[in-house]
C-alpha cells in the first residue's frame, strides 16, 4: 500500500552499526520498517496501515501504538518507534548491517554497469545482463525464504525455509566457484 501523501519515506540506508542504530537524535530511522511523517509523528491510522499484518487485530495494533507512544495522544513520535524496534534487534543488527553492504555493492555494480553498458561488445552486455539476472534471481530466492517464514505458522514453515536457505547458499557458492 502506497503511503499518504503527506508521508515521505526515509532516505537514510540501514544502519551498520548499533550506535548508528540507536542515534534517533540524528534522525537515523528503520527505513524499511516505517515511513516519517512530515512532522516527525505517525497517527494511530498511519502506523495501523503500515503494522497491519493480517495477525494483530486492530486493539492490539492499538495497544502496541498507545505502549510505544505512552502519551496516547494518536501521534506517536518516529524517534520513540525507531527507539523501540532499536531495543529488539537481536541478531538483525548483523542482518541489517549485511544488507547495507550489500545494497552497496549492488549500487556500485549497477552504476559501473551503466557506465560501462552502452560501449560494452554484445558478449560484454550478455554477460552484464546475465550477472543482473543471476543477481535477481539469488535476491528472490532469499525473499521467498523470507516470505515464507513471515508466514503465520511460522514453526510448519521453518523447514522448508531451512531447505530454501541452503538452496540458495549452493547455488550461490556454485556460481562463485564456476561449478
Amino acid at each position: 500500500m502506497p503511503p499518504p501523501t503527506h508521508v515521505k519515506p526515509i532516505t537514510t540506508s540501514f544502519p551498520t552499526a548499533a550506535a548508528d542504530i540507536l542515534s534517533t537524535k540524528s534522525g537515523t530511522f528503520f527505513s524499511s520498517l516505517f515511513f516519517v511523517a512530515d512532522d516527525g509523528k505517525l497517527s494511530f491510522e498511519e502506523f495501523k496501515a503500515y503494522f497491519a499484518d493480517g495477525i494483530l487485530t486492530t486493539d492490539e495494533l492499538q495497544e502496541l501504538f498507545y505502549s510505544i507512544d505512552g502519551r496516547q495522544a494518536n501521534n506517536l513520535d518516529t524517534d520513540k518507534l525507531s527507539d523501540y524496534f532499536s531495543q529488539h534487534l537481536g541478531e538483525y543488527l548483523n542482518v541489517l548491517s549485511a544488507l547495507e553492504k550489500l545494497n552497496v555493492a549492488i549500487l556500485k555494480a549497477m552504476d559501473k554497469t551503466k557506465e560501462e553498458y552502452q560501449g560494452s561488445s554484445v558478449l560484454g552486455q550478455f554477460v552484464t545482463r546475465f550477472m543482473l539476472k543471476e543477481t535477481s534471481s539469488q535476491l528472490l530466492s532469499l525473499q521467498m525464504s523470507l516470505q515464507c517464514a513471515m508466514e503465520a505458522n511460522f514453526y510448519c514453515t521453518y523447514s522448508v525455509c531451512v531447505i530454501l536457505l541452503h538452496l540458495v547458499h549452493l547455488s550461490f557458492t556454485e556460481s562463485e566457484s564456476g561449478t
